[in-house]
């Protein structure tokens, strides 16, 4: 539920539409449209991103 809540509000309260993907944050910094992101950018975006996937697989390891 609170996955389903997170993806939610960042889709409809963020204008980049909730990056949780590296794959979409590079195919939207390719794109030149309101909704990409400048290439610049693009460490911005993945870095946390993967940062993330390490977390989560940290406290999947300690729930199980």
């Amino acid at each position: 539920m609170l996955v389903a809540l997170a993806v939610t509000s960042g889709y409809w309260f963020t204008s980049s539409t909730f990056f949780a993907n590296p794959a979409v944050a590079l195919a939207r910094s390719l794109t030149n449209t309101f909704v990409g992101i400048a290439p610049s950018d693009l460490v911005g975006f993945v870095i946390p991103e993967i940062l993330a996937v390490g977390f989560i697989v940290l406290v999947c390891r300690r729930a199980t």
